[in-house]
């Protein structure tokens, strides 16, 4: 998956996953996100293993419920003021 950068002057796709953490992984009912203090997400959406869409929120400071989602492999995709972020995570 390659994604655009829509701010010209942000970091490297690469550097900005390298800067998000996501906690637990494996997870089973919530999820929480770690990004650098100067990161604010805008949006955030959850893909299956098969690239459909299965979540979209916008996020507050608060763990996200991922418990009606069935057991497999997820990627996390957040847009924020810097750039897109994405890491896979683990439902079991």
């Amino acid at each position: 998956v390659v994604y655009a950068n829509s701010n010209p002057n942000a970091l490297s796709d690469k550097t900005l996953n390298e800067e998000l953490s996501l906690y637990p992984n494996p997870a089973k009912d919530k999820i929480s996100l770690v990004l650098p203090p100067t990161d604010q997400i805008q949006y955030l959406a959850i893909y299956n293993h098969n690239g459909a869409l299965v979540q979209t929120e916008y996020l507050t400071n608060e763990p996200i419920d991922i418990s009606k989602l069935p057991s497999g492999i997820y990627l996390l995709s957040c847009q924020s003021d810097n750039g897109i972020f994405s890491k896979k995570f683990i439902i079991q």
